[in-house]
């Protein structure tokens, strides 16, 4: 008796083990997804990235912790070639997880996207929730930078109010319209006399077709047969060329001076500048390492230009290579690392 006890208490003791262990593997399964999504991004593999992130979304999503869910709204919206829906994920992100992780970095997409829109003051507006809301962020420097940089912009330009961005809705289908019947011929007129019914004439038909050569038989029944091709009328067949390529969009040409310029990190140390420069130069940007009057932060940036578009574009062509980037205008206050970044 002891013995089936026994057998009955270490059989309740596996199936408990594998219980725990399958619950605790499906949340490390969705997490590697989202570690492999991150990566490739990284790696400038944009495609292989989406990929990757679309399956965790369709997959994993629904049993995503709260941390990981805002990782893959965050990957997303870095991710997507619409810029309407990465500015839609960003207010997500700060909207449904307030001081989350990556909120203030969605709050300064937010920001630079406004500008770029040609709307500083909902640029400004996202720039002072992250000097309000986010005491600990390192991205209070940039806000502050950049408000103190555009205080005369703002004071003489008219603040627009602007529509709040929505997803594409998909078009409706279109209705199918049921095509009504044709009427039925009416039923010939028969007139009563006596036991007879009288019925309408109808045209004799001939015992015989008439030959090829009666004109009526030919006027009456045209030949339905197409005629076939002569060499005269038969177009000659070419091969079609090939559809000629679109060449590649080039890079905007940067300038040698600018208030505009796309940074792609700001640190603390040498350490992460130096490796995030040498990763830029492999890509085939061309990175340098400044700091800014107000701030000791070492800054990787790329390009400088006189206006915010060819800035723009550049961003978006660094983001798809893998980036993390933002696009400021405080150019002018770029210094060497050497000559120190407090006034």
């Amino acid at each position: 008796m002891s013995t089936t006890r026994l057998l009955r208490s270490v059989r309740a003791g596996v199936a408990l083990v594998a219980a725990t262990l399958a619950v605790a593997a499906s949340p490390a399964a969705g997490q590697d997804g989202l570690e492999r999504a991150d990566a490739l991004a990284r790696a400038g593999r944009a495609d292989e990235a989406r990929a990757q992130l679309s399956a965790w979304w369709d997959s994993d999503r629904g049993s995503a912790s709260r941390a990981d869910l805002q990782r893959g709204i965050w990957l997303r919206a870095l991710l997507t070639v619409e810029p309407q829906e990465a500015s839609l994920d960003f207010q997500r992100l700060v909207v449904e997880f307030p001081g989350g992780r990556f909120s203030d970095q969605a709050l300064l997409r937010l920001a630079q996207a406004a500008e770029a829109a040609g709307d500083p003051h909902g640029a400004a507006d996202h720039h002072r929730v992250i000097l309000r809301d986010y005491p600990g962020s390192p991205l209070r420097l940039d806000s502050r930078s950049w408000l103190d940089s555009h205080e005369e912009l703002l004071a003489r330009t008219p603040r627009v109010e602007r529509p709040a961005p929505r997803r594409a809705e998909p078009e409706p289908e279109p209705e199918v319209v049921e095509e009504a019947a044709p009427p039925e011929p009416p039923a010939p007129d028969t007139a009563a006399a006596g036991d007879v019914t009288v019925v309408p004439e109808v045209a004799a038909v001939p015992a015989e077709l008439p030959g090829k050569h009666d004109v009526r038989a030919t006027e009456a029944v045209p030949d339905s047969t197409p005629p076939e091709p002569s060499a005269a009328t038969t177009r000659p067949e070419f091969p079609q060329e090939p559809p000629l390529e679109r060449p590649p969009e080039l890079p905007p040409v940067s300038e040698p001076e600018g208030d505009y310029t796309v940074q792609l990190g700001a640190f603390s140390g040498e350490a992460g500048a130096r490796l995030l420069s040498d990763r830029a130069t492999r890509a085939g940007l061309d990175p340098r390492t400044v700091i800014v009057v107000g701030s000791p932060l070492l800054r990787v940036r790329v390009g400088r230009f006189s206006d915010a578009d060819p800035a723009t574009r550049l961003y978006d062509r660094v983001v798809r290579m893998g980036f993390e980037a933002m696009v400021l205008a405080d150019a002018t206050r770029e210094r060497p690392p050497g000559e120190g970044g407090l006034p």
